[in-house]
């Protein structure tokens, strides 16, 4: 019996000193109206400013293309003066030798042409097509996004930004997050906005602090850190191959990104070891020689200002330096402000197609098979990154555009297909 009163009370103490808590949500077919989230959120000690109203052009547009279908197809003819044309096709169809209707696959005719005007909120369709089954969607469909957020705002602009803003965060597993115990009520708060939208929830679940769940979340968090540093190492040597092919130099700005990002790791190991009481040596040996391997290629490559020399290093106390005049950094600041996309932001779009591909093949047999209408918004258990689409070969828009459940992904042109995910994903 005494074995017994301990054991439980051994339990007990583990509960409530947990070592935190699992984080994930559900948002199926979660729409709310903006100025009810505003209210929310202000409610609940949140800025209620990031709550910005649909662009009721741009969601019309969007609604044309994912409504498309085998039934109908719409395409965006212009957008000018508050008014948005749309045309609807069909496929065109001829009497078959046994007298029955055949369609021809290839040849879509344009029917009718739609107006939406924005600052009425109304429609003008031909009476001939006002009552077909692909108009009828259309409208119930851009009625809900021209007037709602969906699953996708809230995922992206109000929960990741929360828990991604927390001192120490990082991912468990696919669509789980670590909530430290300090933590909790800041998410308890979160949880009560997402809980009142309504068709939604977001989950706790605490984690007991025992010897295996101590190993499973610690091996995560090294996991997380480790994998930071290794996609700055595969940048590094991205910036290696340029240079050693075309003498390709580092922005400055560029590289005191690079710099501030492992100051930036070096204070969430030691936070980490703090929370977590995990080991971290072999983190910080890691560290340490990535920091120095970068601190050695950026001295000699980085870009200069007029008249400088530029020297890139740290301080024993983490401060990155960049060893560039007041001139130099204007230049270099107006420099980057009137220059076109270049490689180095397209290093940016090739770490994103990269985790892009890790996260899918993660997602495995996870990915919903049939994502239906809901997963415009909702359906991505994968963080897509703009970066990544804009990339994007025909073949994997078309993957990605499944799993938003994008109507026409098959018949759509490749740049048609890129605007729809894009504007699907809210960018």
């Amino acid at each position: 019996m005494t074995t017994r009163n301990a054991s439980t009370t051994t339990i007990a103490r583990d509960l409530a000193d947990g070592l935190g808590f699992l984080c994930w949500w559900k948002l199926d077919n979660a729409w709310v109206k903006p100025e009810r989230l505003r209210v929310l959120l202000h409610d609940n000690g949140f800025d209620d400013d990031i709550v910005a109203d649909p662009n009721p052009a741009s969601e019309v547009k969007g609604a044309a293309r994912y409504c498309s279908s085998a039934n109908g197809r719409f395409e965006v003819l212009g957008d000018e003066d508050g008014i948005v044309t749309i045309g609807y096709l069909q496929r065109e169809e001829e009497e078959g030798d046994d007298g029955k209707r055949t369609k021809r696959k290839a040849e879509w005719l344009h029917r009718a042409k739609l107006q939406y005007i924005v600052d009425d909120d109304e429609w003008a369709i031909p009476a001939a097509v006002e009552k077909d089954d692909a108009i009828r969607r259309l409208l119930r469909w851009s009625n809900l996004v021209v007037h709602n957020l969906g699953a996708l705002f809230l995922r992206e602009k109000v929960i990741r930004p929360v828990i991604e803003g927390l001192d120490v965060n990082f991912r468990v597993t696919l669509g789980q997050y670590y909530v430290p115990n300090a933590d909790l009520a800041t998410i308890q708060r979160l949880q009560r906005v997402i809980r009142a939208v309504g068709h939604s929830d977001l989950y706790l679940m605490d984690i007991p602090r025992t010897a295996e769940s101590q190993h499973a979340i610690s091996d995560a968090a090294s996991t997380s850190l480790f994998g930071e540093i290794e996609l700055l190492m595969k940048k590094l040597d991205d910036w290696r191959a340029k240079a050693e092919d075309d003498g390709k130099q580092v922005r400055p700005s560029s590289a005191g990104n690079m710099l501030a990002s492992f100051v930036e790791i070096r204070n969430r190991i030691q936070l980490y070891a703090d929370t977590l009481a995990m080991s971290v040596e072999d983190i910080e040996e890691r560290l340490a020689i990535a920091e120095t391997e970068a601190v050695e290629f950026l001295e000699g490559n980085t870009s200069k200002g007029k008249g400088t020399n530029t020297k890139v290093s740290t301080d024993a106390d983490g401060t990155v330096e960049i060893g560039l005049g007041d001139d130099a950094d204007d230049a270099d600041d107006a420099d980057d402000a009137g220059a076109p996309a270049d490689a180095d932001d397209a290093d940016d779009a090739d770490d994103a197609v990269a985790q892009l591909v890790a996260d899918i093949e993660e997602a495995g047999d996870d990915l919903p098979d049939e994502p239906g209408e809901k997963t415009v918004a909702d359906v991505m258990t994968v963080a897509y990154e703009p970066e990544a689409v804009a990339v994007m070969n025909g073949n994997d828009l078309r993957k990605v555009a499944k799993e938003l459940g994008i109507r026409g992904r098959t018949t759509l042109p490749v740049e048609s297909l890129r605007r729809a995910v894009l504007e699907a994903m809210g960018a």
